[in-house]
């Protein structure tokens, strides 16, 4: 997902906090802003934004990793913001879009790529004291053993 906030002003917004709650079924993978920090905990995504000018924006790309249970079904993603000043027009302070996760044909060559990742991976810190092992369970679902 991309999120893109822009201050339309006329105010500055002030100490801008954008909130994401993941789709159950959902694992956040990457979070990258082009401002501010932003922290993902049990499912909920938040991202403080510092401030924005009036014309500003600012960018947030959100990679996540469906569970197997959602390949070929259609998901909503829903964003909001909130800014310390106050906001007389609240109406477009969220936003929301529509997905369908790709069946598992579509993502068959990806899932066996990061397949192969893992066992590279698992290969290379077998020395180590810490190994993470993966493999798939009888579900089906990726798993991620620490030894």
């Amino acid at each position: 997902y991309t999120i893109e906030v822009e201050n339309v002003g006329p105010e500055s917004a002030l100490d801008i906090t954008i909130t994401d709650e993941l789709t159950v079924g959902m694992v956040l993978g990457q979070i990258v802003t082009s401002q501010g920090v932003c922290s993902e905990t049990a499912g909920l995504m938040s991202c403080n934004l510092d401030d924005l000018e009036p014309g500003a924006s600012a960018q947030i790309q959100i990679v996540v990793i469906p569970d197997p249970l959602l390949l070929g079904e259609i998901v909503v993603n829903e964003a909001s913001v909130k800014s310390f000043r106050f906001d007389p027009i609240t109406f477009n302070n969220s936003a929301n879009s529509t997905v369908q996760i790709p069946a598992l044909s579509e993502v068959g060559m990806i899932a066996m790529a990061g397949v192969l990742a893992a066992i590279s991976l698992v290969r290379i810190v077998r020395n180590t004291r810490r190994v993470w092992k993966h493999g798939l369970r009888k579900s089906g679902r990726l798993d991620s053993n620490q030894r």
